[in-house]
């Protein structure tokens, strides 16, 4: 059977197996993939027009949303200054948050950052071996080479696109929990898949302060490529405040995703 012959057959049974309201209101032509995102066309949307473009109604990614960003850079500039400019200060309405939220997931879904995550929650599930001794900023960077995937490992450019892209991510997550410190999680927001990400990027930012030099995607390399058994963390890890005790950003992301952590940062 074709494709396009598949795919109408899908929707066709979709259409006998819901009820036409749920047939109605749900993009099937977007879940299918069969959207055409072009770039330039995003590129001109609002921020709320954008997120619904990114996900349906029922929080599954369009591919070709980020496919589309991925491959234009003055594109994927452009929205990410339109979305910038919707969460800017503190994402209090559903709207600013969707838009903090979507500014993070372009950032780490464009570069091999998602790929970062995934690799670190593996991490924690099979911890690297820790020695007797080893400072928190050794640990850390211990956890993040072993949370590696081998595509984030292909060349120094595609490594520092992934920090950078935590470094840049972690500024909507700050302004996300500070929303809902003020505001509260706003209804119909997914609060919860953003949770790892921002966890993971205010890590990120961990080392990036900890660490000497301008540029600590450049700094890491020689050490996450092998190249040296020498971490580049030379400055004192101040760890981020996970437990929301006193409030913080962070804290009020997981918090508000149901997730518990202990406070290393106190």
């Amino acid at each position: 059977m074709r494709r396009s012959s598949a795919v109408v057959f899908v929707l066709a049974v979709s259409l006998a197996a819901t009820s036409c309201d749920a047939f109605f209101t749900t993009n099937w032509f977007q879940k299918a993939g069969l959207v055409d995102q072009k770039a330039a066309d995003l590129a001109a949307l609002p921020a709320e027009s954008l997120y619904e473009r990114a996900y349906s109604q029922d929080g599954i990614a369009s591919a070709a949303f980020f496919t589309a960003l991925e491959g234009d850079a003055a594109a994927k500039a452009q929205v990410l200054a339109t979305l910038e400019a919707d969460w800017t200060g503190s994402a209090s309405t559903a709207a600013e948050q969707r838009s903090a939220i979507l500014y993070a997931d372009i950032l780490l879904e464009t570069t091999q950052a998602g790929a970062v995550v995934d690799g670190i929650v593996a991490a924690l599930a099979s911890p690297p071996t820790i020695e007797v001794g080893d400072t928190d900023a050794e640990i850390a960077t211990k956890y993040l080479q072993a949370a590696l995937p081998a595509s984030v490992l292909a060349d120094e450019v595609t490594f520092t696109a992934a920090i950078n892209a935590f470094i840049d991510a972690n500024d909507s997550y700050l302004a996300l929990g500070s929303g809902i410190v003020t505001a509260g999680a706003q209804p119909g927001v997914d609060i919860i898949s953003s949770a790892q990400s921002a966890v993971v990027a205010a890590l990120v930012v961990a080392l990036d302060a900890a660490t000497s030099g301008s540029n600590l995607g450049a700094s890491l390399w020689p050490f996450v490529s092998g190249q040296t058994a020498v971490s580049p963390v030379d400055g004192t890890l101040t760890m981020p405040d996970f437990d929301n005790s006193p409030v913080s950003p962070l804290g009020s992301i997981l918090e508000a995703s149901g997730i518990t952590l202990p406070n290393f940062g106190a």
